[in-house]
């Protein structure tokens, strides 16, 4: 698979604070203003009430009884009970028409469906990027990894979002994205990157992003369960990094001694997904 490297220009002098707007300082307009209550909700809050709609929306009670009455006629929110919402059914309608045409998704179905023997005892995941996350769009594999009498549940199906300067599987996509980006996640970004041991200043940074294009994987150990290990590789779709490809498996010493065969098999994959996609012949 051939790995095309953003270029290092104009990067020793650090970001450019000048010239580089940060996520959170841009202009957001009012449809995306409207459209991001669907922010609020996630896996532990699946309702929502007028009154936090209303504040998080910041408009007076009669402008956002309308908004979210809007809402309810598109499908994209439902109520239940008084004054709650929860997701409606366009959502449903919308996820069933990604599965079949997402070129993304179903290129990773075909070549991840050949993988059941890389599988055994182990997961894995394609992810893309979502804004400032990565997000699972498909899993094959176990839902859990034997690691002696431990049994180590997976919590990375369909749909989870996973912050971007932790894990494998986020550092895989973010060494790889345009230097102008990189610049930008930092700016807006410091301390949290510095927290997430990626580095407390830019040429730290920097170089720890370019130590993995340099292996052409990364590699991750669980935080939460220091048992589990992460490696994954790049996908690129039109010479820009598009996902990454994560095998999650047990940070055992014989898993270890084959971090590079198995990063080696990752990437004959991620080449297949590039491939299928390039063709267009699945959609």
């Amino acid at each position: 698979m051939n790995t095309p490297l953003p270029q290092e220009t104009d990067e020793e002098a650090g970001p450019d604070t000048e010239n580089v707007e940060s996520t959170s300082s841009q202009r957001v307009g009012p449809f995306a203003k409207l459209l991001s209550v669907l922010d609020l909700f996630s896996a532990e809050r699946t309702s929502v009430n007028i009154d936090e709609a209303i504040a998080f929306l910041g408009v007076g009670k009669s402008t956002g009884y309308k908004h979210l009455k809007d809402m309810c006629d598109s499908g994209l929110l439902v109520q239940r009970g008084k004054g709650e919402y929860a997701l409606g059914p366009r959502i449903i309608e919308l996820e069933r028409l990604l599965q079949v045409s997402d070129p993304f998704l179903i290129a990773g179905k075909a070549a991840m469906v050949v993988a059941e023997e890389l599988c055994e005892n182990r997961a894995l995941m394609l992810c893309t990027l979502y804004q400032n996350r990565v997000l699972c769009v498909h899993s094959v594999g176990p839902e859990s990894i034997r690691y002696g009498k431990e049994y180590m549940r997976i919590y990375r199906a369909r749909g989870t979002a996973l912050p971007l300067f932790k894990g494998a599987g986020s550092h895989a996509i973010l060494a790889h994205l345009l230097p102008h980006q990189i610049r930008s996640l930092y700016l807006s970004n410091a301390s949290e990157i510095a927290m997430a041991g990626l580095g407390s200043e830019w040429k730290d940074f920097r170089s720890a992003l370019a130590r993995v294009r340099k292996a052409g994987f990364a590699t991750s150990v669980g935080q939460i369960n220091p048992n589990m290990l992460s490696i994954s590789v790049p996908v690129f779709f039109d010479e820009r990094v598009h996902g990454s490809l994560l095998l999650l498996t047990t940070n055992s010493s014989e898993e270890k001694a084959m971090v590079d065969q198995l990063a080696g098999q990752l990437t004959r994959i991620a080449g297949r997904i590039e491939q299928l996609m390039a063709e267009g012949s699945l959609v």
